[in-house]
């Protein structure tokens, strides 16, 4: 049901969520776009290049020679020193979906009922956009534009303005 992969600094299996294959929601008919892709610091090239092999590799992104969609990549530095690849998709799909906004619990909120509690656990959701695969249709709009040509993301991907409500 899940490809194993495991994590270097715990005991815990990460794996691929593989029920229902998501789509970003709310997406109306659009037109094309296709944007250019963005400068990324020469200094952070050699990261992004490292990011984009480990994403192929393991079958999360593809290469493709055309899109209809392209939305340039950006490129997130995270505090251990690695690059997150993310997308500007507020230039892309964003404009075309319909999200439905809700109001987020307040921290206290959350808080309250766990008082009194004795023990707890912290869950750290690795990559969580990443486990959940997208269905074939929704695929073309997750390409991203990088200085390495066209990737086509088979997974959820950070940007995308409906992912959290997923």
């Amino acid at each position: 049901m899940f490809p194993n992969r495991k994590l270097d600094s715990t005991d815990v299996i990460l794996r691929t969520f593989s029920g229902e294959k998501f789509k970003p929601l709310g997406v109306t008919a659009v037109n094309v776009n296709y944007n250019d892709q963005s400068e990324i610091l020469y200094a952070l090239r050699p990261k992004v290049e490292q990011e984009l092999d480990r994403l192929e590799e393991e079958g999360i992104i593809i290469k493709v020679s055309t899109s209809e969609w392209a939305t340039p990549i950006v490129p997130v530095v995270k505090k251990s020193g690695g690059v997150r690849i993310c997308g500007d998709f507020k230039v892309t799909i964003n404009q075309q979906l319909q999200v439905d906004q809700y109001p987020l619990p307040r921290i206290d909120d959350i808080f309250a009922p766990l008082s009194g509690g004795e023990k707890f656990s912290k869950i750290d959701l690795r990559q969580a956009y990443l486990q959940l695969e997208m269905n074939e249709e929704s695929k073309k709009y997750l390409t991203l534009n990088t200085h390495r040509g066209l990737y086509q993301y088979n997974r959820m991907l950070f940007g995308v303005a409906s992912a959290p409500a997923i």
